[in-house]
C-alpha cells in the first residue's frame, strides 16, 4: 500500500504544507509593503506601511525559518529511514535550514528587537495599526463561505496577541525591583516570549526595554 494511504502520512504532509505556504504568504506580504512604501500617494500612508514593516520585519524573519524547519523534519519522518539517510535530499534540505535561524539572527536578538524597539516606537503606533488590519482582513474574509470558523479563531488570536504584549509592556513599567522583575518573568512565560538574558546576570537590557515600555501606548481590548 502507498504510504500516502495512511492518515498520519498525509496529516504531516497538510502539516508541510501549511508551514511553507503561511511562510511564503508572510514573506510576500512583507514584500508588498516595501512596493507600498515605493509607490505610496501620501507621506502619511508610506509612514504607516514603513512602521509595520519595521515591526513585522523580526517575525518574518523568525517563524519561516523555525515553521519550515519543522516542515522538513515531518519530510524526513515521512520518509523513514530514507529521510534520514541520503536516498533523498530532505536531509540536506534539513541542515541548509538549520542555518536561517542563525544567519537571519537568533531568536532572542530578534524578540529583543521586537519588544524594546518596534513595539515601542513612536508610543506604539505600529502596535495599533497591526490590529487595524487584522480587524479589516477578518471583516473582509467572514462573508466567504467556509471562512466564518477561521475569522473568529484569528479574531480569538489577535485579542491574545494584544493582551500578551499589553501585560508584557506592564511589566517593564514595573520597576526595576525584584516584584518588577518577577512579574516580566511571569508575563514572558504566558506570552512565550523569548528573552536574552546577559551572563553576568545583569540587567542592562530590562532596564532599556523598560524605559522605552514608559511612551508605549497600546490600544485597548
Amino acid at each position: 500500500m502507498p504510504i500516502i494511504e495512511h492518515a498520519d502520512v498525509r496529516r504531516m504532509l497538510l502539516a508541510q504544507k501549511v508551514r511553507v505556504e503561511g511562510g511564503l504568504a508572510f514573506a510576500l506580504y512583507c514584500a508588498r509593503l516595501v512596493d507600498d512604501i515605493a509607490v505610496a500617494s501620501s507621506e502619511e500612508s508610506r509612514h504607516r506601511s514603513r512602521l509595520l514593516l519595521e515591526l513585522l520585519t523580526p517575525m518574518v524573519k523568525c517563524w519561516p525559518a523555525e515553521q519550515c524547519l519543522e516542515a522538513h523534519k515531518l519530510a524526513i519522518q515521512v520518509l523513514g529511514d530514507a529521510g534520514y539517510a541520503r536516498d533523498h535530499p530532505v536531509e540536506r534540505l534539513y541542515r541548509d535550514n538549520r542555518l536561517s535561524m542563525i544567519h537571519e539572527g537568533t531568536h532572542g536578538i530578534h524578540g529583543l528587537d521586537l519588544l524594546g524597539r518596534k513595539i515601542m516606537q513612536e508610543q506604539g503606533r505600529a502596535m495599533q495599526i497591526l490590529p487595524a488590519k487584522i480587524e479589516a482582513t477578518i471583516k473582509g474574509a467572514i462573508s466567504v463561505g467556509g471562512l466564518a470558523a477561521e475569522c473568529r479563531t484569528l479574531a480569538m488570536a489577535a485579542g491574545q496577541l494584544m493582551q500578551t504584549t499589553r501585560r508584557l509592556i506592564s511589566a517593564l513599567r514595573a520597576g526595576s525591583g525584584r516584584r518588577g522583575r518577577a512579574a516580566f518573568r511571569r508575563s514572558s512565560r504566558r506570552g512565550r516570549a523569548r528573552v536574552l538574558r546577559r551572563q553576568d546576570g545583569g540587567l542592562s537590557t530590562l532596564h532599556a526595554l523598560r524605559s522605552a515600555a514608559r511612551g508605549c501606548d497600546l490600544p485597548s481590548a
